[in-house]
């Protein structure tokens, strides 16, 4: 059944991704790229995973990378405000602010569907 393969898929899925949550919190950008790359091996356009690839490619100073990643993520989990807010900062870093008010706007218009967009979208109005 394709509750049981999801189930499967997330059960194989789990601990790559949180060893790649791991190397990620030692700064080991090398370890949590395999680990990442292991993660989106088994489930090529994982949310988590390529956030977590954006992360590790914006730590890198990669912004474009970071950027594409994250916007990726937010195509494959289109409502889901922590995605759209990860992106928010990718773009920012790169000083792309049309993009930023963008994501900003999404936000909003998140609010009804995903009970953290408010205060994601008051972070993004920060210096």
């Amino acid at each position: 059944s394709d509750l049981g393969q999801a189930a499967r898929l997330e059960a194989s899925l789990a601990p790559v991704l949180a060893r790649a949550r791991d190397a990620c919190g030692r700064s080991d950008w090398t370890g949590a790229a395999d680990a990442i790359r292991a993660a989106l091996a088994l489930d090529a356009n994982n949310p988590d995973a390529l956030t977590l690839m954006a992360g590790v490619e914006r730590a890198q100073g990669r912004l474009g990378e970071a950027q594409a990643a994250a916007a990726l993520a937010c195509v494959v989990r289109p409502d889901d405000a922590a995605l759209v807010y990860n992106l928010a900062l990718a773009c920012r870093a790169r000083g792309d602010t049309a993009r930023v008010r963008e994501c900003a706007s999404r936000l909003a218009r998140l609010a009804d569907r995903d009970p953290r967009a408010p205060a994601l979208a008051a972070r993004l109005e920060e210096p």
